[in-house]
């Protein structure tokens, strides 16, 4: 009984929202900064094409990541999450591809609905495997061309993450 009155709640709590593509989400926050009851969806399977493991390697690095799709309660939206291992010079200096938060990278913010193959996802700063509280983040810009992944670290807010700090500020990643 307990389990049908949860369920309910949860349906009834979600009845009264508007469902709009997660793509759209940039273009309605601008002409809608009330947006209390929409809920943006991966409808169009957008998302997809970023999930899996991606690779990226020079001289010096070796960086893997790993790329989910989870629902963000808090911005009521599909989003992204990415977990990371960056290698340097054959030393591991960073390690998340154990964890399942996607508290550490995550998100999924298209600046133009029309190009799905382009979006911002935030870096937050890590500490031997955790989140710090302090609040840190740092733009990344992720675009998909045919098999390559193009990360790009925004520069003007790497100075406060130190984390990203220790990362390539470009790289092309390869899909495994």
């Amino acid at each position: 009984m307990k389990h049908l009155i949860l369920l309910l709640f949860f349906n009834f709590s979600f009845a009264q929202k508007d469902i709009y593509p997660v793509e759209e989400k940039h273009q309605r926050l601008i002409n809608n900064s009330n947006y209390s009851n929409e809920i943006f969806k991966d409808i169009n399977n957008v998302l997809n094409k970023f999930l899996g493991r991606w690779t990226y390697s020079d001289l010096n690095n070796e960086v893997v990541i790993e790329v989910f799709k989870f629902f963000d309660e808090s911005n009521r939206q599909d989003a992204l999450y990415i977990n990371l291992r960056l290698n340097k010079n054959g030393k591991t200096l960073i390690n998340t591809l154990d964890q399942t938060s996607p508290n550490i990278i995550s998100g999924a913010f298209f600046m133009d609905s029309k190009n799905t193959s382009s979006l911002i996802v935030h870096f937050s700063e890590i500490q031997t495997g955790k989140v710090w509280v302090c609040g840190h983040s740092s733009a990344v810009h992720l675009t998909l061309n045919g098999k390559s992944l193009y990360w790009e670290i925004e520069p003007k807010k790497l100075v406060f993450n130190k984390t990203a700090e220790l990362l390539p500020k470009k790289m092309t990643f390869q899909k495994n």
